[in-house]
């Protein structure tokens, strides 16, 4: 009988899939049936803007949804910003015409607005994620499925195995992607904001021009990845792996975040950020089969790691 299961488990499996990608393609131009059930076999399948979160009405595409912010908020950020350069300025003397008259105040300038307008909304959609309904995907295997475009903010995927997955342009918003694997996934363009990537695997992944924004890569292996462009502002590379990594172009990369991530001389930087290499990291070019024992031992005998976050041997 042990025999017949195995033999049947991939018509099951693919049974399975099939069923699904009914519902994938419902959802595609409606809303997720409420009845729905965790398939855990999915490698392979064809997921392409499948939603796996019942979102509102009035949920927006983060790109809609920041133009819809700025629209909206525009002249209240200003309003702010104006009010506090008046209050700063009450404490100095203000400044004058040739006649003695009061000089009028310039205007604010725009990267200031835009800088405000984008901490703002960060904050307000981080809270919108965190309110969607909570979906429990742990250990699913989407390994090489189309994901593209994908609507997965917020999804609990800790330890999914997502290899080779296509999640160009996904949307993963706050997504819980502690120790998945995304070994050689292609994340271009994808929205992972505030995504918790704790211990994720993502050597050889692509990560061109994706939304890192406050995420936390602690800890995780981006050894080989390619990060061109990325958008990192006030992501989290405590103890990440960048062994062979490309950051070349990346945006808001910072000399912190390099000091405390681990590389090798085979990790690209960007041109204005070649005098921030680290000194601890290492001289040579790491073998792929090496990276993971060089990493762990700059984490135990100089980085100064705690015994909890010490990965075990292989």
């Amino acid at each position: 009988i042990s025999g017949l299961v195995e033999f049947c488990r991939p018509f099951f499996a693919f049974a399975g899939v099939i069923i699904f990608g009914m519902i994938s393609w419902e959802k595609t131009e409606g809303s997720l049936p409420k009845a729905w059930g965790k398939l855990t076999e999915l490698h392979s399948a064809n997921l392409n803007r499948l939603s796996f979160v019942q979102l509102p009405d009035n949920w927006q595409s983060r790109e809609l949804a920041w133009q819809s912010y700025q629209r909206e908020n525009r002249a209240t950020v200003i309003d702010e910003l104006e009010r506090a350069r008046s209050a700063r300025e009450a404490h100095t003397k203000p400044e004058t015409g040739a006649e003695g008259e009061e000089k009028t105040p310039e205007p604010i300038p725009e990267k200031d607005i835009i800088r405000k307008l984008k901490d703002d909304f960060r904050k307000v959609r981080a809270e919108a994620v965190t309110r969607l309904p909570k979906q429990d995907w742990q250990e699913v295997d989407l390994r090489r499925a189309n994901l593209r475009e994908a609507i997965l903010p917020g999804l609990d995927l800790r330890k999914a195995k997502m290899e080779g997955a296509d999640l160009s342009w996904a949307q993963m918003e706050g997504a819980a992607l502690r120790g998945a694997h995304l070994e050689g996934a292609d994340l271009t363009l994808a929205h992972l904001e505030g995504a918790a990537l704790r211990q994720a695997h993502l050597e050889g992944a692509d990560l061109t021009l994706a939304h890192l924004e406050g995420a936390d890569l602690w800890q995780a292996h981006l050894e080989g990845a390619y990060l061109i462009q990325a958008r990192i502002r006030d992501a989290v590379a405590q103890y990440a792996s960048l062994i062979r990594a490309d950051l070349r172009g990346v945006e808001n990369l910072t000399p912190e975040q390099l000091d405390q991530s681990f590389g090798d001389k085979a990790t690209k930087l960007p041109a204005d950020m070649e005098e921030f290499r680290p000194d601890h990291w290492a001289k040579d070019e790491i073998p792929p089969d090496q990276a993971f024992a060089r990493w762990r031992t700059w984490l135990i005998e100089e980085a100064n790691a705690p015994y909890w976050a010490m990965p075990p041997e292989r």
